[in-house]
């Protein structure tokens, strides 16, 4: 009801004490009051004020003097006026009937919706207020509550350490007794382990000795046996020899078979009789067959009859001491026919040797220019590799440098390995591997194995600016990025601009990026100029007239631009 009533200035001393016992009343309409009796019945306590008429009716009834209400109220305020009578020093208003008084002197307004809404304020400040010193006094409280625990855990502290260094020194004073003990027996152990090492190497030299002489006596045994079985072999093969049959046929001292054996090479010595006869019959026939053809296919008649007793005597037939003559005297037709032929075959042979000496001068010569050709290819290929590795390394470098000047970057790098032709027409390849750390204490880790999308995204636009750093005289190029942080997370995406233009502005490049709409906010801060293209619809060929805009002092860019955007577009 107080939110309704306005008091004048001169009013407040007679009035506020009227009106301070019904604070809390509320004002209904006549025909309201049934019902909010009911309403109001579960709130003792509550006030009712029944009005002079509805509660949105006009006020017509007379108003006490300095008193003014917006709804009808004039009867209860005459009530209050006739009941109670006001009186100063100090100011109060008095129920005669009653002998109650109720004392006024308010330092702020109590009528009015102005004055209750200062009011709460008041309160609500005061309430604040007395909410934050209580707030001081905890945080104090809890400050004292942690000291005391600290001092308590160092009180603790203090008794647990006493409690070590007692137990210490018992195993100390128990540890100087076992020293001293061990001391004393000291040079009796020595001397016990000194005795055991001596006779643990006297029964290892012992059984060593054993062994030996078990295995010398095994290995005599083996040996007799092995020269029983030579001697037994060798009389066998004496007998096999039939030696009175060859030193028949021979009808010659043994020390001129013996010499004529020493003239021989050693792999010749050691054939046996029937590898020699099978030895003269294969080098009879290779000579046969070489004649043959040399002579077009044909033998003389009186060679093939050498081919024929070359097979007998191969088999075994015929020869020394036989019903026959042996190979020398099978073999002279050839010989014959060889040594008729002897002067052509020389000539023949020198023209052969020349041109064998010119081929291989020629082979030479060539060789000698294929080396120094060779030579200035490696140096070539060498100096190639270098250019390669430096290019490479600096644009790792640089990637490495960009890793570590971004919030969260733990270096980067490239690995690089060269893997070079193999013949003339295999590819010449280098194998670069981006790879970076994922965290402060952690190793470099190729971009092939798992990791999270955006650090691939990051990384992979860090790596094309490497390259456009580590370049030589590249201002005045141009690079163009597509989809510019896109899929990116806000932070990931602020750092890569703002990594794009610290690069422009270093290497003195123009970057042209593509972005969609999202990545627009932040890219207009990081460049230099925005050229916006905004699609028609899907039946128009063409997108809307371009739009840009210029955010750098040198605006005279944009105005350069201006005529050829304009160009060919009427409505632009």
């Amino acid at each position: 009801m107080l939110d309704v009533i306005r008091l004048d200035q001169d009013a407040r001393a007679a009035w506020e004490p009227r009106l301070w016992p019904h604070r809390g009343a509320v004002a209904v309409a006549p025909e309201d009051e049934d019902l909010a009796l009911v309403v109001l019945a579960d709130m003792p306590g509550a006030a009712l004020v029944v009005a002079d008429d509805r509660i949105d009716a006009p006020v017509t009834g007379q108003m006490p003097p300095g008193v003014d209400s917006s709804q009808p109220l004039s009867a209860f305020l005459a009530g209050l006026a006739a009941t109670l009578e006001y009186r100063d020093d100090p100011d109060r208003v008095t129920d005669q009937r009653l002998r109650e008084s109720t004392l006024g002197g308010f330092a702020a307004e109590i009528a009015g919706r102005h004055a209750q809404i200062a009011a709460a304020e008041t309160a609500l400040n005061t309430a604040r207020a007395a909410l934050a010193a209580a707030r001081k006094r905890e945080s104090a409280r809890d400050t004292e509550l942690n000291e005391a625990q600290a001092q308590l855990r160092a009180a603790q502290a203090v008794r647990e350490l006493g409690e070590i260094e007692a137990a210490q020194r018992i195993l100390d004073e128990e540890v100087a007794a076992v020293d001293t003990a061990g001391a004393e027996l000291a040079p009796q152990l020595r001397k016990a382990q000194d005795a055991l090492v001596k006779a643990l190497a006297a029964k290892d030299n012992h059984d060593q000795q054993v062994d030996h002489s078990r295995e010398r006596l095994t290995f005599a045994g083996q040996a007799a046996a092995q020269r029983q079985r030579d001697h037994e072999e060798a009389v066998r093969r004496k007998d096999a020899l039939n030696l009175p049959y060859w030193r028949q046929g021979w009808a010659r001292p043994a020390e001129s078979a013996q010499q004529l054996l020493g003239s021989q090479t050693t792999d010749l010595q050691r054939l046996t009789a029937r590898s020699l006869r099978t030895y003269a019959a294969e080098a009879l026939n290779e000579a046969l067959l070489a004649y043959e053809h040399a002579a077009g296919g044909v033998l003389p008649p009186e060679l093939t009859e050498v081919m024929q007793r070359r097979r007998q005597l191969a088999d075994g037939f015929g020869g020394v001491g036989g019903d026959s003559v042996d190979f020398a005297t099978v073999g002279r037709p050839l010989r014959d026919l060889l040594d008729a032929r002897r002067d052509a075959d020389q000539v023949l042979q020198e023209r052969i040797v020349r041109a064998q000496a010119e081929r291989t001068l020629a082979i030479d010569t060539a060789q000698r220019e294929a080396s120094t050709l060779e030579t200035d290819l490696r140096n070539t290929q060498g100096a190639i590799a270098g250019r390669i590795d430096s290019a490479l390394s600096s644009i790792g470098d640089a990637f490495n440098e960009l890793d570590l000047r971004r919030p969260g970057g733990y270096g980067a790098g490239l690995r690089i390995e060269q893997l070079p032709p193999t013949g003339a027409t295999d590819p010449w390849r280098w194998k670069v591997t981006p790879v970076w750390r994922r965290s402060p204490s952690g190793g470099m880790v190729s971009y092939q194995q798992s990791a999270n999308t955006a650090q691939v995204k990051v990384a992979a636009i860090q790596l094309v600016l490497a390259a456009l750093l580590a370049v030589e005289g590249g201002a005045g190029r141009i690079l163009i990025l597509d989809e510019l942080g896109d899929s990116l997370g806000d932070v990931n995406r602020k750092q890569v601009l703002a990594a794009v233009s610290e690069v422009a502005r270093r290497q003195e490049v123009t970057i042209m990026g593509t972005c969609q709409d999202s990545v627009i906010d932040d890219a207009a801060g990081v460049c230099g100029e925005i050229m916006w293209f905004s699609h028609a619809s899907r039946a128009e060929p063409y997108n809307h007239p371009t739009r840009a805009w210029g955010f750098d002092a040198e605006h005279q860019r944009v105005a350069l631009v201006a005529d050829w955007l304009r160009a060919g577009r009427a409505y632009a």
